[in-house]
């Protein structure tokens, strides 16, 4: 095994070794929430505000998606799913990459671009 200057083991596996000996000494261990009754109040309905909807939007999406589908049809149901303001979608759901997103992206209210091949 290498050693530093001052001997301390140097590589890799040591240097993640320290990373990991810091970050236990600066936060005490904390077990995971098992149920809703772990969490903070604040976020004891997380499940069935947060995750269920986003889970039914994503279900619903990939049902309805597909080759010759309008962005209007595809719009549709991720409003229906997380049009609420709590969740802050402001995007339109048709993601390409970050790149293209914003100008060509057919998924908007009552869009008639379908989506195609390619």
């Amino acid at each position: 095994m290498q050693r530093s200057r001052r001997g301390r083991p140097v590589g890799p596996r040591a240097a993640q070794a320290r990373i990991t000996r810091r970050r236990a000494a600066r936060s005490p261990a904390r077990s995971p929430a098992e149920s809703a009754a772990d969490l903070p109040a604040a976020a004891a309905d997380y499940v069935d505000r947060l995750v269920v909807p986003y889970f039914a939007c994503a279900c619903a999406w990939y049902e309805t998606i597909g080759i010759g589908v309008t962005g209007g049809e595809l719009f549709s149901p991720v409003q229906r799913h997380l049009g609420d303001p709590f969740f802050g979608v402001h995007l339109n759901p048709g993601h390409f990459i970050h790149l293209d997103e914003w100008p060509s992206s057919p998924v908007s209210p009552g869009s008639p671009a379908a989506c195609s091949p390619g």
